[in-house]
């Protein structure tokens, strides 16, 4: 019956608030891959530490008569929501110590002097760039093509200039540039749909 629900929106959590059971189970169908995804983003878990992030999630979600769904204030779509309530509970379990060292590796990556607004250069380059805006970013970064994820790494990560990276790669720097290009617009608008 629930099964025709494909994205997660008003009309879908007030049913899962209601107390409909197939909804609440289509909920946990729905947002599992979500959360998989996020904590998947904080690499150095075991698979039971992710099992048990994943249990606590859920845990966190229905407890107190399903406060935390209930907070979702709909300025955002609800798994952006999801994802905030994921990262505070892997920072929670990580302990502050080991993920400031995360936020701290992350955030030592390469500098950019491109003007555009909160997009990859400016994250990469921020030391203050919160939690939210990296974990969003490295699932981008995810989601790009082999070719296209050597480019930014090398140009980003590495810090390596395109004539440098076309040198190394073997191909025209006009490749490597449509590449680089093609990768950032990829990831601005996941970033922007996320």
């Amino acid at each position: 019956m629930y099964s025709e629900y494909k994205v997660i929106n008003k009309q879908f959590i007030e049913k899962v608030l209601a107390e409909n059971k197939n909804a609440s189970r289509r909920f946990v169908e729905l947002t599992e891959s979500h959360i998989y995804g996020a904590i998947h983003v904080f690499g150095g878990l075991s698979q039971d530490e992710i099992n048990d992030i994943f249990q606590t999630v859920f845990v966190k979600l229905f407890e107190d008569n399903k406060r935390r769904i209930r907070n979702w204030n709909q300025k955002s779509k609800f798994t952006t929501y999801l994802y905030r309530i994921v990262i505070n509970i892997v920072k929670d379990y990580l302990g502050s110590s080991r993920f400031k060292q995360e936020m701290k590796n992350l955030s030592s990556l390469s500098d950019s002097n491109d003007d555009s607004s909160r997009d990859i250069e400016e994250i990469l380059s921020q030391k203050d760039s919160d939690a939210f805006d990296l974990i969003t970013l490295r699932m981008a970064l995810i989601r790009l093509k082999p070719d296209e994820l050597e480019v930014v790494q090398l140009y980003y990560f590495n810090g390596l200039k395109e004539r440098e990276i076309s040198e190394k790669l073997g191909k025209p720097i006009n490749t490597i540039s449509s590449l680089k290009n093609r990768a950032i617009k990829k990831i601005r608008k996941f970033m922007e749909e996320n």
